[in-house]
Formats: structure tokens, C-alpha cells, sequence
């Protein structure tokens, strides 16, 4: 197979497979009340579900699967910011940032969640 072949049906099948469980995410940000509130920086006048990455991150990990290109590192890493990511926006991300103030010295870098200013932390390397 061919490398351009290789990318057209690892973009076709991811494409699909969000498609596909973009619904069951936002289904189960529902059911676990996972939802961004909205807020003037956000600009989504209503409260928003927000387990899309993770169906993006299952439609690339199995697309990449797929066509027989996914290392390891690439998933580990993957799934580390998907964790970060559902962390944050379900307003555990302090707990991480706290742990990383700790870790490099106390110097951060102050970011919003869910698009809001509310005083969350990341650390910067």
C-alpha cells in the first residue's frame, strides 16, 4: 500500500469514526453532567457538552491502527493530553496544576477553563 493510499483511508476512517461517536460523547457528557458553562469568552450562549476530543482521539488511535501506523509513543501521548484535557474541563486541572507549581519551581502559566478566565494554572517548561 501505497503512502498516499496509507492517508486516504486513515482520513476517510477517522472522518467516519467521529461522525459516528461524536453523538455517543456527547451522550455520556450529558449523562455525567460534563458540560461547559457558558461565559463571555467562550462565545456558546448555552452550556455545552465537552467529550468531543475524546471521539477524535478514538477515531485517530483506530484510523492510525488501521493502516498500521501507530506507534506507541503517539498513543501514549494521545491519551496524556486527552486525560490533561478531560481533567481541565472537568475542573480537576488544579490538582494537576498544583502538582506542577510543585514539580518546576513555581513558575506557571495561567490559563482559563472551558474558554473562561476562572484562575486555573498549567506549568510551562
Amino acid at each position: 500500500m501505497t503512502a498516499t493510499e496509507k492517508l486516504a483511508i486513515c482520513a476517510a476512517s477517522a472522518f467516519a469514526l467521529v461522525v459516528a461517536l461524536t453523538p455517543a460523547a456527547k451522550a455520556l457528557a450529558l449523562r455525567f453532567n460534563l458540560i461547559a458553562s457558558p461565559c463571555e469568552e467562550s462565545g456558546q450562549p448555552e452550556p455545552t457538552p465537552v467529550l468531543g476530543g475524546v471521539a477524535i482521539v478514538l477515531a485517530v488511535i483506530a484510523a492510525l491502527g488501521l493502516v498500521g501506523e501507530l506507534p506507541y509513543w503517539l498513543t501514549a501521548g494521545m491519551v496524556a493530553l486527552l486525560t490533561v484535557g478531560v481533567l481541565d474541563r472537568c475542573g480537576r486541572a488544579h490538582t494537576l496544576a498544583q502538582t506542577a507549581r510543585a514539580a518546576d519551581g513555581g513558575r506557571v502559566f495561567p490559563l482559563g477553563r472551558a474558554g473562561c478566565a476562572r484562575g486555573h494554572a498549567m506549568a510551562v517548561g
